[in-house]
């Protein structure tokens, strides 16, 4: 029987981060393979694989709610530059990590008020 990721703690060079609830997700960064064919005649094709490092990055994306020490907490991370470290567990032996991930690619928007949350994205290492 498997169990689904459901509860997953976010942390970012060791510290637990408060997030919105079912915002996390994750691409492991491994790039896009494309799938050519290869002609060995008579009706014969033999399948061409390649990946294309250009697309070889990690992402991370989560929602944050507006508050002070998130907001501090946030920026602390896009000071620190490209040299953070991610990690994604759970009570299920899911462990994921990455190196060299630059915390907000994209400056987030701090929305304010109630409901509001912020986007946050990440890129960089993969995740392993």
């Amino acid at each position: 029987m498997a169990n689904a990721i459901t509860d997953p703690r976010l942390e970012i060079n060791g510290i637990g981060i408060q997030v919105v609830p079912n915002t996390i997700f994750y691409k492991r960064g491994r790039g896009e393979v494309k799938v050519k064919a290869a002609s060995l005649g008579a009706d014969v094709t033999v399948p061409i694989f390649e990946t294309d490092k250009t697309t070889a990055v990690g992402e991370l994306q989560f929602q944050i709610f507006p508050t002070n020490e998130d907001i501090a907490q946030l920026q602390s991370f896009q000071d620190a530059g490209k040299t953070n470290t991610v990690s994604l567990t759970d009570t299920n032996n899911f462990v994921k990590t990455a190196n060299n991930i630059k915390v907000a690619t994209t400056d987030p928007e701090i929305k304010v008020g109630s409901d509001q949350t912020i986007e946050v994205i990440c890129m960089g290492g993969n995740f392993v």
